[in-house]
């Protein structure tokens, strides 16, 4: 690896890959409520779980059950406790009630450190070096003897991104950058906090593909939150949380809820107002074209249009509405829900 003066992001590193420590493992090991318990399709079983540090991010009751080689999308707006949650099925946080069954361990619940990789939405990723220097790097960290190419293509990135310092990566490929490090232990549960935050709908889609080919082809179970509606059309189901109140279904199912006219798409217009009128025309054809029963919702700007999705079909497909309204770059989309079960 050359010699550079190793510039870290202003954020903090995060415990997950010094978690082999004696006084960490020990601390793990009192306090988690993390058990084992076999089980042929289900890896991993939570129950009645509670947790968080305030009122604001608390975790309330909360069941999952989570199958092999499946992607889940925990979605919740901020301060659901999306978090708290990932930090806890990590082993970075002690859950204060409920259980945690990992099906998959057959021995030492510590083993989860092992079955585990937690990509945090914070990078703990070098800014003055390469991404093949920060692999090399993250690799002799974890005691892993890899072969930096492949993890790297393992994630799409190319040889041209290896060579590339981490400050100078556009966001897509530092989520990349990010979940390759996870996966250099080849962990069997991949947890990914909020990856698609700065990715527009294009690279949301390659996100997507990404996630669906680890878990068939690399057999990974995937976890990530997100508090983008859209982002469910990545996962096979999900958990939605709410202020004491969750829910936890298929993709179908929760489709279903988030449908019954408590969907919110929020339009916001960038261009100049002359064209404003002509945007707006051809944003309302794609919008209808998907979703054909919607209210609009007044707005306090004409540059701002909200849709409330009235219908329960469950067979609309989110992601190729954004696909199209990603095309028009005048534009900036963001969807929420409220009050969903």
């Amino acid at each position: 690896m050359q010699e550079r003066k190793k510039e870290t992001s202003q954020e903090p590193l995060m415990s997950r890959d010094s978690l082999g420590s004696p006084d960490i493992r020990q601390r793990y090991s009192q306090e988690s409520s993390i058990s084992v318990e076999p089980d042929n399709d289900v890896i991993l079983n939570v129950t009645q779980l509670t947790g968080g540090a305030n009122d604001e991010t608390q975790l309330q009751n909360l069941d999952i059950l989570i199958k092999e080689e499946e992607i889940l999308c925990i979605l919740g707006e901020n301060r659901a406790g999306k978090s708290t949650l990932l930090n806890i099925l990590a082993g970075l946080e002690s859950p204060t009630g409920g259980t945690i069954k990992y099906h998959e361990l057959n021995s030492n619940p510590l083993d989860l450190l092992e079955l585990t990789g937690f990509c945090s939405q914070r990078s703990n990723a070098f800014l003055g070096n390469t991404v093949d220097e920060n692999l090399e790097f993250f690799a002799l960290l974890k005691g892993v003897n890899v072969n930096i190419e492949e993890k790297r293509s393992q994630v799409g990135l190319t040889k041209n991104d290896g060579s590339m310092l981490v400050s100078t990566l556009p966001a897509d490929k530092k989520v990349m950058m990010n979940l390759a490090i996870v996966l250099l232990s080849d962990p069997k549960i991949v947890m990914i906090e909020e990856p698609t935050t700065e990715l527009d709908s294009s690279a949301i889609k390659v996100f997507g593909k990404l996630l669906k080919n680890l878990k068939t082809s690399e057999k990974k179970t995937i976890i990530f939150t997100t508090q983008n509606v859209r982002d469910t059309e990545l996962a096979d189901s999900v958990a939605i949380l709410e202020k004491e109140r969750n829910f936890t279904g298929t993709l179908t199912e929760v489709k279903r809820k988030i449908l019954k006219g408590l969907y919110i798409l929020i339009i916001s217009i960038r261009d100049e107002e002359s064209s404003r009128e002509k945007i707006k025309k051809t944003v309302q054809e794609i919008v209808e074209k998907h979703i054909p029963r919607l209210t609009s919702l007044d707005s306090t700007t004409d540059s701002v249009l909200k849709y409330k999705v009235s219908s329960s079909d469950n067979k609309i497909e989110l992601s190729q509405l954004f696909t199209e309204l990603g095309l028009l770059p005048q534009i900036q989309v963001s969807d929420s829900f409220s009050k969903v079960l």
